[in-house]
């Protein structure tokens, strides 16, 4: 979802740089300084260097190539509690721009805390010969300074890993079988792949080569088959030395009444809290496995800049947050297309020709109904889901193509369950889209779904239209939104909102479906209870 309105700063600089961001929607260029007396770091080319005093400057760059531009220079300093931190020492209007075109840095803020809830990426951090991504948060202090604590977390700090992204699962519509895949930096002298019903493993060790061996190439797929509807499976991936296990329960017999699932969306940005939502959805699962280690829908919005190589390995791959990669390597993600998946490195412009190219990448469903579109559909258990795409079309005019597909779908399915998927919400306590709920409406009501899952804005809402329930489930990671004042066309169906990060859970028993909507903090937002 877009930056908007004017965001209150408690400095200048950040009020230039906000305002610049939430009225053009547009980030802007960073690139090192190499600081007093030092050659440009080549093995780095895009990070900022902190030297021998202690002190960060960047380069910040307006992208359209328009003044201002800004040069941030920032105190370096370890808090009591041993985390970085950077002050905000000075800024300053500079003159040549020209040279500045490495990766791109944002500044947002929550709209709901504008004070206090200021984020602003950097790129990457070397400090003592470690490189760090990083991201700081304004930290609010008494000393009336702008003080910002960095996330961040070391790059591979051991050399022998060439992992780039770890195992992850891939659900093929088949109750027998999980694809699994993963991504090394470089063509590795061992990829293998093992697995069992016990973690001794034992059914073979499969040498699985690689496809592609370019830049960010160096992918890794293997299908394991031949398995039991709603069975237990671990495996065991081999990169050279390095071994990465995990598991998966394949999913439910046709015939299945009952069924469990999670969803979250708008993962993008903050990857720290991401990977606290991740640690909920494990503990949740962890506390009814053979029930809940299922699979996952996404919302869509996966990472701030989809069509860059680097957003992702830092937003949605990064190995550092455990709970996140964990997440992957345990439950399948079924994904719905965002906007975001068509942004180019430091843009927010959407890129219609190439959208979801790297989402395509990551996730290769068979599922897609036609080339260059991310619509499609497939059963799990006693559900069918038909996942819409509203943002690979110029002006998200959706073609008529599409609908008649999703009412043949949906009108075909024999499912006792019909559950609708996308981005961009239909009814929502703020952003409705009338468009949307002229196309979609009639056949969502006239084909029997009772339930839609949405994503695009950041933050929970619960709303009743004509006998169907629809779930905005955007709090997976990226700075929550403001949801007053509210919509009145959507007034009258509101039933709860909240600005919170979370994720849902849906138990489907028969002919009710069971809501849990559990904040990032374990408790529970909301319960739903969703009927046929």
């Amino acid at each position: 979802m877009g930056h908007r309105g004017l965001v209150k700063t408690t400095c200048h600089f950040l009020s230039c740089l906000l305002t610049l961001v939430l009225l053009t929607g547009f980030p802007f260029g960073v690139k090192a300084d190499s600081g007093p007396d030092q050659d440009d770091r080549t093995a780095l080319p895009c990070s900022a260097t902190l030297w021998s005093d202690l002190e960060l400057t960047v380069p910040i760059i307006n992208v359209d190539g328009k003044a201002p531009y800004f040069s941030a220079n920032f105190l370096f300093s370890t808090s009591a509690s041993g985390e970085m931190m950077l002050l905000l020492n000075e800024y300053k209007v500079i003159q040549d721009p020209s040279g500045y075109n490495c990766e791109q840095a944002t500044v947002s803020a929550s709209l709901e805390d504008e004070a206090t809830a200021l984020n602003m990426y950097l790129p990457d951090i070397v400090y003592s010969n470690t490189s760090y991504w990083a991201m700081a948060t304004h930290q609010p202090t008494t000393d009336g300074k702008a003080w910002f604590k960095i996330h961040g977390a070391s790059t591979n700090p051991d050399p022998a890993n060439i992992m780039a992204k770890t195992p992850y699962l891939l659900y093929s519509g088949d109750n027998t079988a999980m694809t699994v895949m993963w991504q090394t930096t470089s063509t590795p002298s061992k990829a293998t792949i093992e697995w069992g019903s016990t973690t001794t493993y034992g059914n073979g060790l499969i040498t699985v080569t690689e496809t592609g061996s370019g830049a960010d190439q160096h992918q890794f797929s293997y299908t394991i088959s031949k398995l039991a509807p709603n069975s237990l499976t671990y495996y065991r991936v081999a990169v050279n030395d390095k071994t990465f296990p995990g598991s998966f329960r394949t999913a439910p017999a046709d015939s299945a009444t009952t069924l469990s699932f999670y969803c979250y969306g708008d993962t993008r940005t903050q990857p720290n809290v991401l990977d606290g939502v991740c640690a909920q959805v494990l503990q949740d699962m962890n506390n009814n496995p053979a029930q809940r280690q299922t699979f996952t829908v996404h919302t869509g919005d996966y990472v701030t800049y989809g069509l860059g190589e680097a957003v992702w390995n830092r937003e949605m791959f990064n190995p550092i947050y455990v709970n996140s990669m964990a997440k992957l390597a345990s439950l399948p993600m079924m994904g719905v297309l965002g906007n975001h998946e068509g942004y180019h490195q430091g843009y927010f412009v959407l890129d219609t020709k190439n959208i979801g190219a790297l989402f395509l990448k990551y996730w290769p469903y068979k599922f897609y109904q036609t080339p260059g579109r991310y619509y499609y559909s497939f059963d799990y258990g006693p559900a069918h889901f038909a996942i819409i795409d509203t943002w690979s079309y110029p002006n998200e005019a959706v073609d008529a193509a599409q609908l008649t597909w999703l009412e043949n779908d949906l009108k075909n399915s024999t499912k006792p369950w019909k559950i609708v998927a996308l981005h961009t919400p239909i009814w929502d306590c703020k952003a409705n889209t009338p468009a949307l709920q002229a196309a979609f409406c009639p056949i969502i009501e006239k084909t029997g779904v009772k339930l839609v899952l949405q994503g695009h804005v950041h933050h929970y809402a619960y709303l009743k239209v004509n006998g169907v329930t629809y779930l905005s489930l955007g709090g997976g990671g990226a700075p929550l939104d403001n949801i007053t004042p509210y919509d009145p066309n959507a007034v009258p169906y509101i039933i709860k909102a909240a600005a919170v990060y979370h994720f849902a859970r849906f138990d489907i028993d028969g002919n009710t479906t069971a809501v849990t909507v559990i904040k990032n903090d374990g408790s529970v937002l909301d319960t739903v209870t969703v009927n046929k």
